[in-house]
């Protein structure tokens, strides 16, 4: 079986030089350029993007081709970038134009397919994935250490998945599989380590939101090693007396 290399997706390369033909750099501002480049970058390689981790030199190649064709550059006549690539891609809020780079636009699209794999979207490809590699734990807090041996699929989102992690957080069920101290179970704050005011042992670093608790009350004692704004947050939330309730992540 022949591998995903960088060729296999020259005809997504070919297809955007052809949609941005060197003719158009003069006949267009640079407002129709970069209106052009959002259309034709937005379409064109969004479904391989949806499944697939792109190579990084074919990220590189459709930013380059987009960068070319802003500024009006062409093979025997390169001009120079009057921006940063970087500043140029920020939202129009914050000062850039708010074209896509072809890397996070590519994470973006894997994160969002595989928020619907831990939704647990009931379709042929989803059971398929989690048959072969989620037969235990979700893709949230699922080990990629070892992505590379899998699919060009699987890799990709493993890829995307880092985004879901980062955009999620524990809704506290019994409190037994969330970490009290370096896990995200209050939003608003992040992780309470970093509210802590004195130093805290290996055994209070690695306790569970559970072990903080006494018949569904806050052991108000054990929370004293946080800051008093941080203990009326925590008073805040409503915990299940229930046990059976489990922790997830949403």
């Amino acid at each position: 079986m022949v591998g995903v290399t960088n060729g296999t997706y020259n005809e997504i390369i070919e297809k955007t030089q052809k949609r941005l033909a060197v003719w158009k750099i003069v006949s267009l501002s640079l407002t129709g350029r970069c209106t052009l480049i959002k259309s034709v970058t937005s379409v064109l390689p969004t479904f391989a993007m949806q499944y697939i981790k792109l190579p990084i030199k074919v990220w590189h190649t459709l930013d380059r081709i987009n960068k070319d064709f802003l500024w009006g550059s062409k093979y025997d006549n390169k001009k120079i970038n009057l921006v940063k690539w970087d500043t140029v891609c920020l939202p129009k809020k914050l000062g850039g134009l708010g074209i896509r780079k072809m890397k996070l636009m590519n994470q973006s699209l894997l994160a969002k397919t595989g928020s619907r794999l831990y939704q647990k979207d009931y379709e042929i490809w989803s059971d398929l994935i989690k048959a072969n590699y989620l037969k235990e734990g979700s893709i949230v807090i699922h080990d990629n250490s070892k992505a590379r041996s899998c699919s060009s699929t699987w890799r990709g989102l493993s890829f995307g998945a880092k985004l879901i992690f980062e955009g999620s957080h524990w809704r506290v069920g019994n409190g037994q599989n969330v970490n009290f101290w370096t896990d995200v179970w209050i939003p608003d704050l992040g992780t309470l380590w970093n509210y802590a005011y004195c130093n805290l042992s290996d055994d209070q670093i690695n306790e569970k939101v559970c072990d903080y608790l006494h018949a569904s009350n806050w052991n108000l004692q054990k929370l004293s090693y946080l800051l008093c704004v941080v203990v009326n947050h925590i008073f805040s939330l409503h915990i299940s007396n229930n046990c059976d309730i489990k922790d997830s992540i949403i």
